[in-house]
């Protein structure tokens, strides 16, 4: 950054020319922060998975869709037999050429941290462990209540 502090450390790039140019992708550096000591340890990491796929709330969404919240991340769609579709969490139905598919649980908190976006969530997640247990606060038709799930691992044809 403009202060000289690292923010992230670059892991590839996807380049049309096979040459410096295209999308980078990075690790940020708290991630990196976090993993490297126990890398250094000689752990095999493997990234928890939850098994939705979502879209921040923001406040066109919510108001299209009635929500009676404007934060958070709106399940889009759930994986059959992964760890959100085991806990009962529902995805939304597209319905009358809305680009968001309504009705999807909101999720608004991961073991009580606050979630206002979909970017917030992933960092939960990935601060998880597959076999964790977290308890997710959701909105289901208006209300909020608490949904436990047991994190699983990606499955090999989705990494």
């Amino acid at each position: 950054n403009v202060h000289g502090e690292v923010i992230g450390i670059a892991t590839m790039i996807e380049s049309p020319i096979r040459g410096s140019v295209g999308i980078g992708f990075a690790v940020p550096s708290n991630t990196a922060r976090r993993v490297v000591p126990q890398l250094e340890a000689g752990a095999r990491l493997e990234p928890a998975w939850l098994g939705i796929s979502g879209t921040t709330v923001d406040q066109t969404i919510a108001s299209e869709q009635g929500l009676p919240v404007d934060h958070g991340v709106l399940v889009v769609s759930v994986v059959l037999g992964s760890p959100a579709d085991r806990a009962g969490l529902r995805g939304g139905t597209r319905s009358d050429n809305s680009a968001v598919p309504r009705g999807g649980d909101v999720i608004v908190a991961v073991d009580g941290t606050p979630i206002a976006t979909m970017e917030q969530l992933i960092e939960e997640i990935s601060r998880r462990s597959p076999g964790d247990t977290v308890r997710l606060t959701v909105v289901r038709d208006g209300h909020e209540q608490e949904v436990t799930v047991t994190l699983g691992s990606w499955p090999r044809e989705m990494r």
